[in-house]
């Protein structure tokens, strides 16, 4: 059975933050398309403090979506959440561990509500006893502490931790975790990410999951969002050809995201410049003409901070010599170690600061 997957909608009421609801719809209406029945929403359905949840039930219960049962797990944000909040029919509320088969052929999952000061392994130690070896599927809302490198940064700490040796130990055959906004895939150990980017600083495409019950197979699915995030951040040199440097970096960006039509048109974008020029005022025009499609984020959208104001042309002369020694050096390309936008910034620094 194919199965849909989502977590950290955080919703409120329709009137606060209707875009969460359009991307809840939004994947209810594909649910239709891919003939799936069942949604389940692992962790954070709702956000903090929210007793009224008439605008989610009214959306859930539409004649044309009263046929797909959604099953939630409760959130570290609303880990409060029970069976007797929701009068839909068609949505089932797991405040309690649970092992679920969805049909004859899948694999059953292990449903792991939030629970505070507990890790998952204790609560997997449990229930392990009723699993299959190697045939079970995780389904649970914490923190994957040895696979993700990027941890949710409004939320610190370390809420309901998955280990290595809990994954080594048990044996699940997929895990599925919510908490993380942002999509992240390791070799065993999935988010979804949030439909709904909540801050400027969830960025990328939106996405949920179609996942395989049978052999835990799981696929990306993409959700239009009706606003999303990119970040990029632009080196300059202090050269004769600065603006064909400036549009290169801003064309391997546009080329990176592959962004449709419709996407560039909910698209906001957050700039960082760094580097060294002569020209401040040409560089911010080149970059906004660059990104001419685009929205900017109204706070921040171009953060020039970064770039200095330097005249000096044996600076300029030593700048370039350097980049270009940079640029024959063979990098190592692994993700620990600095890239090479980073170590040229490092050595403009040695360069022009005293």
């Amino acid at each position: 059975m194919i199965i849909a997957v989502t977590a950290d909608c955080h919703l409120t009421s329709l009137h606060q933050h209707p875009r969460r609801y359009v991307a809840l719809e939004r994947i209810l209406d594909s649910l239709i398309k891919n003939k799936v029945e069942h949604l389940l929403v692992a962790g954070d359905c709702f956000d903090e403090n929210v007793s009224d949840l008439s605008d989610f039930e009214n959306l859930v219960t539409r004649k044309e979506y009263r046929h797909i049962t959604i099953h939630l797990l409760p959130g570290n944000h609303d880990m409060q959440l029970k069976a007797q909040a929701i009068t839909a029919s068609n949505v089932a509320i797991y405040s309690e561990p649970v092992i679920k088969n969805f049909d004859l052929m899948s694999m059953p999952c292990l449903f792991l509500p939030y629970r505070e000061n507990t890790n998952m392994g204790e609560w997997i130690g449990r229930y392990i006893d009723e699993l299959p070896t190697q045939r079970w599927i995780l389904i649970g809302h914490g923190d994957w502490v040895e696979g993700m490198r990027e941890p949710n940064p409004y939320e610190p700490g370390v809420y309901m931790p998955l280990t290595r040796s809990d994954i080594d130990q048990f044996h699940p055959q997929r895990v599925v975790l919510g908490h993380i906004h942002k999509s992240q895939i390791s070799d065993r150990v999935i988010y979804p990410g949030s439909p709904s980017p909540l801050h400027i600083n969830e960025t990328g495409r939106r996405h949920y999951l179609l996942l395989n019950t049978e052999t835990g197979h799981c696929t990306e699915e993409p959700i239009l969002a009706e606003r999303l995030y990119f970040h990029a951040e632009i080196s300059v040199l202090p050269m004769k050809n600065e603006r064909h440097f400036v549009d290169e970096q801003i064309h391997s960006y546009l080329a990176r995201w592959n962004l449709t039509a419709a996407e560039r048109v909910v698209t906001q974008l957050r700039i960082k410049v760094v580097g060294y020029t002569s020209d401040r005022s040409a560089i911010s025009d080149w970059i906004r003409q660059g990104f001419e499609e685009f929205s900017w984020d109204d706070e921040n959208g171009l953060d020039l901070t970064g770039l200095k104001f330097n005249e000096n042309k044996d600076l300029a002369e030593i700048a370039r010599r350097v980049y270009r020694e940079i640029e024959t050096l063979d990098w190592p390309e692994n993700q620990d170690e600095p890239d090479t936008d980073l170590i040229l910034i490092q050595a403009l620094k040695v360069i022009y600061e005293e």
